[in-house]
């Protein structure tokens, strides 16, 4: 993409040195320069998602993209919820509303790949823990899937997302362990 040489490779003077100043960057002018938006950073979800909405209209494109990923967050969040087993309802939708505001909720309607993950995140302990407990196939399988779903998008959206997955699968195992030694 082409960008001004302020925020291009140019920018980079001081990074990663914890001894110089900002100051090393090139005085403001209209110079462009052609550079590489992603930098490799996060994986290529993020952007085949929000890619279609980019537009010459920046301010538009954004409002765009904030909608959709709080679309998407909360479509997220709102299938899990439904698929939920009714002791699990309850306590899920209380523990969203005490952990999401407000960083949470703001992050959903941003432009940044975490927002995504972080609504991920309970879609798949809650579709897990639902999938386990539900009695009627349908539903066993609709929770299941949402949580290989979200499973899978939030690793497209942020390479680090796997590392948040495994403490959640970590703690649903300790959760079963525990709530079979309490039937014992």
């Amino acid at each position: 993409v082409e960008v001004p040489v302020e925020i291009g490779d140019q920018m980079s003077c001081f990074r990663y040195n914890y001894f110089e100043s900002a100051g090393c960057q090139p005085r403001p002018s209209d110079d462009r320069v052609v550079t590489q938006a992603n930098d490799d950073l996060y994986p290529k979800g993020f952007y085949w998602l929000m890619g279609p909405f980019a537009s010459e209209n920046v301010a538009q494109s954004v409002a765009v993209m904030r909608v959709v990923s709080w679309i998407v967050c909360f479509a997220l969040l709102i299938g899990a919820i439904s698929l939920a087993t009714p002791d699990l309802r309850r306590s899920a939708v209380i523990a969203m509303l005490v952990t999401s505001v407000p960083l949470s909720v703001f992050l959903f309607a941003s432009t940044n790949p975490s927002g995504i993950v972080i609504a991920s995140i309970p879609t798949i302990w809650i579709g897990l823990s639902s999938g386990l407990r539900h009695l009627e196939r349908w539903r066993r399988n609709a929770s299941l899937g949402l949580a290989s779903f979200a499973t899978v998008f939030a690793l497209f959206m942020r390479a680090d997302a796997g590392i948040y997955i495994v403490i959640t699968l970590a703690d649903r195992k300790s959760t079963r362990l525990n709530s079979s030694h309490a039937n014992i």
